[in-house]
């Protein structure tokens, strides 16, 4: 698949000066999700790792461990529509859509057509990952659907640029086209893992992306699952997307209603007031 510099024509217009190609990327600021002890830091279309020598990733206990993670539609990656993040900082969600998508300089999937909901949320250790994609068009789209990934397990320091004379070995522990288990035999003696857990299967395991292939009648819409573990044992299984949101949410409303909180009129004392636990 090539991407032209110019646009010839657009299927339906006559006239190619009309019409706006729609394949470039836009500045992507970082937003930062929390849970206990593990934090993640993605761009505004939910990826990691997409500008080289940032601070992004999913970091648990001050390591981080997962350095990528990049959506890609067609090997291009989607267009973002907008991207919200609760205010208590516990879940981003990101519209995304496709890119002009061309074959032999022309036009075969114009922008617009596939719509994509990325949904991602922090709970226990393990980053839940949905991507919720539905074929808006008038005829059937064929899609590849890739997930890129990587780590480091680099501390915190030297994520914020210190470098290190030794570092631990990295290696793989599991792959298959379901699982794939990250390892780190750490300097400290500590081995740390990071675990991936792909719903449904993907189609295709590479160098470090799974892909998927769709094909999309009109109308039709479908998921995929990924759960991020940090320091998961090899037989455990992470909970599903939905049970995993369900169960977030309730611990964040007990721990909400163990708060309370002390307010005034007065913006003297409203500046200063306190917050005690019950």
């Amino acid at each position: 698949m090539t991407i032209p510099s110019q646009v010839t024509q657009a299927p339906g217009t006559s006239d190619p000066s009309f019409y706006i190609s729609a394949t470039g990327a836009t500045s992507r600021p970082r937003q930062t999700l929390m849970n206990g002890d593990t934090f993640a830091v993605l761009d505004s279309h939910g990826d990691i790792g997409v500008s080289p020598g940032g601070t992004d990733g999913i970091f648990h206990a001050d390591t981080r461990y997962l350095s990528r993670l990049e959506v890609l539609l067609n090997g291009m990656p989607p267009l973002l529509l907008g991207s919200t993040i609760r205010d208590d900082n516990t879940m981003l969600t990101v519209d995304l859509t496709n890119p002009d998508m061309y074959v032999d300089n022309r036009v075969v999937l114009q922008k617009d057509t596939v719509h994509i909901v990325r949904t991602f949320f922090l709970w226990q250790g393990v980053g839940y990952l949905r991507l919720g994609i539905q074929n808006h068009g008038d005829a059937p789209v064929d899609l590849s659907v890739s997930i890129a990934f990587a780590n480091d397990f680099a501390d915190i320091f030297e994520v914020r640029g210190m470098r290190r004379s030794q570092r631990g070995k990295l290696r793989p522990l599991a792959n298959n086209l379901q699982d794939i288990v990250l390892g780190y035999d750490g300097l400290d003696g500590v081995e740390r893992t990071t675990s991936l857990r792909f719903d449904p299967t993907p189609d295709q395991l590479g160098n470090g992306v799974v892909s998927y292939r769709l094909s999309l009648a009109p109308q039709i819409h479908c998921s995929i699952f990924l759960a991020i573990s940090c320091n998961q044992l090899l037989d455990q299984t992470p909970m599903p997307f939905f049970r995993g949101l369900i169960q977030a949410s309730r611990e964040l409303r007990a721990a909400k209603r163990k708060i309370i909180s002390i307010g005034t009129s007065s913006d003297v004392f409203q500046s200063n007031s306190s917050t005690f636990d019950e």
